[in-house]
């Protein structure tokens, strides 16, 4: 089976950045691949700019552009969602349409993808963050930011699994405790709160409830979570501009990051046992995670406080 690539892009205003990816991605991408953007809702410009950029590639045949419009910004997860879905390549390639990506920037992720197809999940670029460290073949993170991945449809294929064994693995402890009556009460609204949240879960795509920033954290551990292993392709120079530079987006960034900081906190503490927790039940403080999201002083506070205190 040929190797075929989706970029899979959300698009919201800011035409001179979005301009430049396309570009960039038209310049420098030689293997078979699909453009895939939802625009969450831009001004007029930019959706006109996006029809006949569909227009042109259509007239020359050189690749297939879908584009799907709303009628307002969803957010960054639902769009993500929504372009992964009508993606027919078997690797999505997830792009923030404030990058600029270099030549041979898909083969080299798939060079390192390919060196340990079994165990990796994803494959990051030279800006991703996180700590790194030296792995078999190829550099690991705990990390990859979202503004460039590779994710092999099998990683969400794995993370489904692994969604149904915990699912399965509840129903059946909270069977035997019903049979056995010897559950209490506190636990078992947790086991069925928990039984819920898999079986409401769309599982292996993007996390809506984030409404921008923390979630790419969020999408890695889920790939964690589901026994693989993140890798860097450090020879992938991205250039990402962060649409958190544009003064009018600062504070509207600022106030989803705290938010997504919190549900995240709620969301891995009934999923997992993922970190260590002290004998009064708190999670225990991971440097981690502290090195990973980078925040400045007021978010790592109200990280502290919400992981069960300071260290």
């Amino acid at each position: 089976m040929e190797d075929k690539f989706s970029i899979c892009i959300v698009s919201w205003d800011n035409l001179f950045d979005l301009d430049r990816l396309l570009q960039s991605i038209d310049a420098h991408t030689q293997v078979p691949h699909e453009v895939c953007i939802v625009d969450n809702g831009s001004e007029e410009e930019v959706q006109n700019y996006l029809r006949q950029y569909q227009l042109d590639h259509t007239n020359k045949g050189d690749k297939i552009v879908k584009i799907h419009f709303n009628q307002k910004n969803e957010g960054i997860g639902i769009g993500r969602n929504q372009a992964m879905k009508f993606a027919e390549g078997n690797y999505i390639v997830i792009c923030d349409s404030d990058i600029v990506v270099p030549r041979n920037w898909i083969q080299d992720m798939l060079e390192v993808y390919k060196r340990d197809p079994d165990d990796i999940g994803a494959v990051g670029t030279s800006i991703t963050g996180g700590r790194q460290k030296r792995g078999k073949d190829y550099w690991e993170t705990d990390f990859i930011t979202s503004c460039c991945m590779l994710i092999p449809k099998t990683t969400i294929d794995r993370i489904k699994i692994r969604f149904l064994q915990e699912r399965d693995t509840l129903l059946k402890r909270v069977e035997k405790e019903e049979k056995e009556k010897s559950y209490n009460y506190v636990e078992y609204e947790e086991h069925l709160k928990k039984i819920k949240w898999y079986i409401e879960k769309e599982t292996g795509y993007w996390d809506p409830a984030f409404p921008y920033g923390v979630d790419d954290f969020d999408y890695s551990l889920l790939i964690r979570w589901a026994g693989l292993r993140l890798a860097v392709a450090e020879l992938v120079p991205i250039t990402h501009k962060h649409a958190s530079h544009r003064p009018t987006l600062a504070e509207h960034r600022d106030k989803c990051v705290r938010e997504g900081f919190q549900y995240y906190c709620s969301k891995w503490s009934i999923m997992e046992d993922f970190y260590e927790k002290d004998e009064q039940g708190s999670v225990k403080w991971d440097p981690q995670m502290w090195n990973c999201l980078k925040m400045n002083k007021e978010y790592q506070e109200g990280w502290k406080a919400l992981m069960g205190g300071n260290r």
